[in-house]
């Protein structure tokens, strides 16, 4: 159930704030980085209490992730959502392809 979840929150944050409060999509994706940060927070402290937590793998796997969100902004902030909302859309297509094998497999 988590690889259901767990790789398509944000997603699900984005629509919901578009469907629910009627957001236009920059607002949305915003407010629902801000709000999937906090979750991620949270399960990592609870994650690192618990010492479930590979550093090896997990520190460059963050390093390139915060790299990756630097280069995002700036592409956003720069082309708006005429960039953004296409490959948006096609990752999200992407992530849904994978949990679906997964689930057939």
């Amino acid at each position: 159930m988590m690889d259901f979840f767990g790789p398509g929150t944000g997603s699900f944050l984005i629509f919901g704030l578009i469907g629910i409060y009627q957001f236009d999509f920059v607002r949305s994706a915003g407010n629902g980085k801000v709000m999937n940060f906090g979750s991620n927070i949270a399960s990592l402290i609870m994650f690192a209490f618990r010492g479930q937590i590979n550093y090896k793998l997990g520190v460059p796997v963050a390093i390139f992730m915060i790299i990756g969100a630097k280069f995002g902004t700036k592409v956003a902030l720069k082309n708006g959502a005429k960039i953004i909302k296409p490959l948006f859309v096609t990752m999200s297509l992407c992530v849904a392809l994978k949990i679906l094998y997964g689930a057939v497999k």
